[in-house]
């Protein structure tokens, strides 16, 4: 019985060490799958940030995606500390690219305010000939 009262001794600290071990490589395995995701999500936040940054220098430059590939423009400069794109950052890297090589501006530009029809810019209507006609 005495060999019998060891094996029980001594079989349940290894249970217990080896439940002790599963839980943690449980965990560790959770652990991983958990940073698995979150650099996964990481990676799709920087692709949507990269892919704003483009459509917003794409006003400016012909293919927006080149304030990254020629303009060597880092993402983390054109971000708030909140991790929000800076519109008027991206704006000053692209005409800063642009500076450097016009040839990359987009031909459909938007000119900006020329006065077509500026606010309080009504000029007097003018007689016409149809107005001559019309009085006989």
């Amino acid at each position: 019985m005495s060999a019998e009262n060891e094996n029980s001794e001594n079989s349940e600290p290894d249970t217990d060490e080896s439940s002790g071990n599963r839980e943690a490589a449980k965990w560790r395995t959770k652990l991983r799958e958990t940073e698995a995701s979150l650099e996964a999500a990481n990676t799709r936040i920087q692709s949507m940030q990269r892919r704003e940054v483009a459509q917003l220098a794409g006003k400016s430059l012909a293919v927006g995606a080149d304030i990254f590939e020629i303009g060597g423009a880092e993402l983390s400069t054109l971000l708030n500390d909140d991790g929000e794109v800076m519109p008027d950052a991206v704006q000053a890297a692209a005409e800063a690219l642009l500076a450097k090589r016009p040839g990359l501006a987009n031909a459909n530009r938007p000119w900006g305010e020329v006065g077509g029809n500026a606010p309080g810019a009504v000029a007097e209507r003018k007689p016409t000939m149809l107005d001559a006609l019309q009085q006989r």
